[in-house]
């Protein structure tokens, strides 16, 4: 959805609202989806559905995208600090009910869609995000369902663990949960589950004596989740603009 509209400050703006609209329509028809008796026959989970992909061999073996790596993943789950995150984790998806449909790792959610062409070329600065302007470039259709309909918050933390750039760089995702009111206490358990999932994927149990950012850095937005876990249930940010 960017790079079809290049990677200038406004356009990744006008991709960051059409992403946003269709978040919003997936989530909206997730009730007439689940009532139709085709949509019934697709796939759901919850939160702890998600957990036990994470600690269940089987089930990460059947997700091809897990089962590229994990080679440590049994090894995290013994690790006391893994273990206690985890355990937190646990009992902050049980408190969650939003179910997870038609779920896949394919990144990101929405991964593509397509917009309508304006008569004119946008070359030129856009306003705050409730500028008209934005409108001339409606959504026309979603062509790739990438994450979840019902909750997409699961796949807004892949985004932020998996350094979607040059969204997560733009805030994106905390423009998301300001912009719907969204507390950080709500977004924090799926934000902490995704960096474990990334953990027991891509790190090895000992952390490396050289380059070892990506190791600290995903430890870190697990850390960052299970903070937020133990806040008041407040926004990102103030009313939107």
């Amino acid at each position: 959805m960017l790079w079809a509209l290049g990677g200038a400050p406004h356009r990744i703006r006008l991709a960051t609202e059409r992403a946003f609209e269709t978040i919003d329509r997936l989530q909206g028809i997730t009730a007439d989806l689940l009532a139709d008796p085709v949509g019934a026959k697709l796939p759901r989970r919850t939160l702890a559905d998600e957990i036990d992909i994470l600690t269940t061999d089987t089930l990460w073996q059947a997700d091809s995208w897990l089962a590229e790596e994990g080679k440590a993943r049994r090894e995290w789950l013994n690790d006391p600090w893994f273990a206690d995150a985890l355990a937190q984790v646990k009992a902050a998806a049980a408190r969650i009910r939003d179910p997870l449909v038609f779920t896949n790792y394919a990144h990101f959610f929405p991964l593509s869609f397509r917009i309508h062409s304006a008569d004119k070329r946008f070359d030129e600065r856009l306003g705050a995000p409730d500028d008209p302007i934005y409108a001339e470039n409606p959504l026309a259709e979603v062509v790739h369902f990438s994450g979840h309909f019902g909750d997409p918050l699961l796949g807004l933390a892949m985004v932020w663990v998996y350094d979607c750039y040059p969204f997560v760089h733009t805030g994106f995702v905390e423009q998301f949960l300001w912009r719907r009111g969204i507390s950080r206490g709500a977004f924090a358990p799926r934000l902490a589950l995704t960096g474990l999932k990334m953990i027991a994927r891509d790190l090895p149990l000992a952390r490396p004596a050289a380059d070892a950012r990506h190791w600290d850095v995903l430890r870190g937005w697990v850390e960052q989740g299970l903070a937020w876990m133990t806040e008041p249930k407040r926004p990102i940010g103030g009313a939107p603009l």
